[in-house]
C-alpha cells in the first residue's frame, strides 16, 4: 500500500517521525507532503520515505492556497496513493478539497487540535468553517485525546461517528527505548540542574513547548504563581531556552 501523509510544515516532521520507518517496514511506500525545511530534511535522510515539498502558509492566503490545491491535485494523480492521511488545519483543508476534486483515494484527518479556539471575530469564522469542512470530507477523524474529541463534537465540527480515538490517545505515541533512562540522561540531568544552581530536592514544574499564547502560556503561568502560593519551596526563577 502507499500512504501519503501531508504536513504543512517542516517542524511537524517531529509529529510523525518513525512513522516511515514503521510503515516501510511492514511493507507499505511512504510519501510526504510537507512544507520545506531542516526537519523534513533530517527525516527525509534518516527514513526510507519519497518526500514532496510544497511551501503551504500557515494563515489564509487565497492566491497560494490556490496555487497549492492545484499543486496537490497533481501531485495525487502522479503518486496515486491507496491512502491519504493529512495532519494540520492547512493540509487537512486543502487535501480535503483536493479529494473531493480527484475522489481517488480515503482521506483520514488526523485532529491535533482546534485552530478556531485561539481566534476571534471574522477570522474564527472562516477557520471554523474550513475545520468543519476538512471534517465533513474526510472518510476518518483521528483525534489525538478523548478530550479533543468531545471538544471537536461540542463546537461542531466533526460527528461522534467519524471521529475515533487510539487508544487513550497520542499525536505518534511514544517510542520507549528512546525515553529508556541511562546512565547518561541522568548525568546530563545534573549537569543541567549544576548550570542553573537548581536544587535536586526542590519540586520542579516543566513546560515543554512553542513560546506562543495560543498554547496557553498565560493560564500556565497564572497557574506557576497559585504553586507558588501554596508552596514556598518551589524555584521561582523562569528560563526560557
Amino acid at each position: 500500500m502507499k500512504i501519503l501523509i501531508a504536513i504543512s510544515d517542516s517542524f511537524c516532521a517531529n509529529f510523525i517521525r518513525g512513522q516511515g520507518n514503521f510503515l516501510v517496514k511492514n511493507g507499505h511506500e511512504v510519501v510526504i507532503v510537507s512544507g520545506p525545511g531542516e526537519e523534513i530534511d533530517l527525516l527525509e535522510k534518516n527514513e526510507p520515505v519519497k518526500v514532496i515539498r510544497i511551501p503551504f502558509n500557515r494563515d489564509i492566503s487565497i492566491f497560494s492556497d490556490i496555487v497549492n490545491l492545484i499543486k496537490i491535485v497533481k501531485t495525487l494523480k502522479k503518486e496515486k496513493p491507496d491512502l491519504i492521511n493529512a495532519g494540520n488545519p492547512k493540509t487537512g483543508f486543502l487535501f480535503s478539497i483536493a479529494h473531493k476534486i480527484y475522489g481517488k483515494q480515503p482521506l483520514i484527518f488526523t485532529l491535533r487540535g482546534i485552530r478556531s479556539d485561539t481566534l476571534i471575530g471574522l477570522k474564527r469564522k472562516i477557520i471554523l468553517f474550513t475545520e468543519y469542512i476538512t471534517c465533513k470530507f474526510a472518510n476518518l477523524v483521528i483525534a489525538i485525546s478523548p478530550s479533543l474529541k468531545q471538544h471537536a463534537i461540542q463546537v461542531g465540527i466533526v460527528e461522534n461517528s467519524k471521529c475515533v480515538v487510539i487508544g487513550k490517545g497520542s499525536s505518534n505515541g511514544v517510542d520507549l527505548n528512546y525515553y529508556t533512562l541511562t546512565d547518561d540522561i541522568y548525568r546530563s540531568s545534573d549537569l543541567l540542574l549544576n548550570q542553573y544552581n537548581i536544587p535536586t530536592s526542590s519540586f520542579k514544574i516543566i513546560y515543554v513547548g512553542r513560546i506562543t499564547r495560543d498554547k496557553g502560556l498565560i493560564e500556565l503561568l497564572e497557574a506557576f504563581q497559585l504553586c507558588l502560593k501554596k508552596n514556598a519551596d518551589f524555584d521561582r526563577r523562569l528560563r526560557w531556552r
